[in-house]
């Protein structure tokens, strides 16, 4: 999935951080289609991540008297791409779990366990998803706060 890239640069470069955060997100994509839920959210994790070192990064150029929202405008655009997904993805396999079991319950051949396998991988797919999404929240949170922080010290 493209060459590797470093994220913690030197010298702050906006386009290849965004474009090591559209590869992370295309990833995360996949793992999710995979039902890889773990790698999804370790994939998650390291785009967070990859936006905080960006925001740091934006404010080193600001106290250098550089442009700081041109080089700021990609962490902007990432980290809302990532608020825009994070939140429901996990719970939407939850969903289809669900409808698996559902279907499952209602298929009068269906064996009993099967039903019992599903009941349990969905349980098991809900708990994680909760995890996932409060862990996620949390990171959320910090970013947001850092890009308060750093706009408000903008302005």
């Amino acid at each position: 999935s493209g060459k590797a890239v470093d994220p913690h640069f030197v010298d702050f470069d906006a386009d290849t951080r965004w474009h090591a955060a559209q590869d992370l997100g295309q990833r995360e994509a996949e793992a999710k289609a995979s039902g890889n839920l773990a790698l999804c959210a370790q994939l998650r994790r390291e785009l967070i991540t990859l936006l905080s070192d960006a925001l740091h990064d934006g404010l080193a150029c600001t106290e250098q008297s550089r442009n700081p929202f041109t080089e700021l405008s990609p962490a902007r655009r990432g980290t809302t791409m990532a608020l825009r997904t994070a939140s429901t993805d996990a719970l939407r396999h939850v969903e289809f779990v669900a409808k698996q079991l559902e279907s499952a319950s209602t298929d009068a051949t269906a064996a009993a366990d099967r039903t019992k396998r599903l009941q349990a991988q969905q349980e098991q797919t809900r708990e994680r998803a909760l995890s996932f999404l409060a862990e996620n929240d949390r990171e959320i949170a910090t970013v947001l706060a850092e890009l308060d922080n750093l706009y408000g010290r903008l302005e």
